[in-house]
């Protein structure tokens, strides 16, 4: 997720689940130019560009893109997002917008006043359960039975559960 300051075309906030790093300034710099080709091929008011703006494929990658009055939002997806992916990506573009007004009105590229957007993230987006998950040592002692003295044992159920989720992480 790359949230950009529509007047510069900078990034300002950058959220990541996958562990492999990408130059999110580069990105921003790309969306920005593409935003301003379509929006000189169009002439839409910018009223008429607030909400989901478009799809890009490129590779294995889909970026989808929501505008509001100082900023775009970008997902980067692996797959072509569905309606409710759309909707929460419009919500976090409007809220995030909303949220930090009056630093966007007069931003002067200071980064900080953002970082507490994954708050906005976590609430508007939902991406917790997308988060690569790992089953701790503890949580390995626990389901092969020798957990230290003082951790409850689990029940059957709790074990098979966890047996399912290690075996999803494992081939996931």
């Amino acid at each position: 997720l790359l949230v950009i300051e529509k007047q510069s075309g900078a990034n300002i906030y950058t959220y990541s689940l996958k562990e492999e790093e990408f130059d999110a300034d580069l990105i921003s710099g790309f969306l920005q130019a593409i935003s301003s080709f379509g929006g000189e091929i169009s002439k839409k008011g910018k009223e008429d560009r607030e909400g989901t703006g478009y799809i890009l494929s490129y590779g294995d990658n889909t970026i989808l893109l929501s505008d509001s009055t100082l900023i775009r939002s970008a997902l980067i997806l692996d797959t072509m997002p569905s309606e409710e992916i759309r909707q929460k990506l419009d919500k976090f573009t409007k809220d995030f917008e909303e949220q930090y007004r009056s630093v966007l009105e007069d931003w002067n590229g200071e980064l900080q006043p953002f970082q507490s957007a994954s708050v906005l993230v976590a609430k508007d987006l939902e991406l917790t359960l997308l988060y690569p998950h790992k089953l701790t040592d503890l949580g390995k002692s626990v389901l092969s039975g020798r957990a230290p003295r003082g951790i409850a044992s689990l029940t059957e159920l709790e074990k098979g559960l966890v047996k399912l989720v290690n075996s999803i992480m494992v081939t996931n």
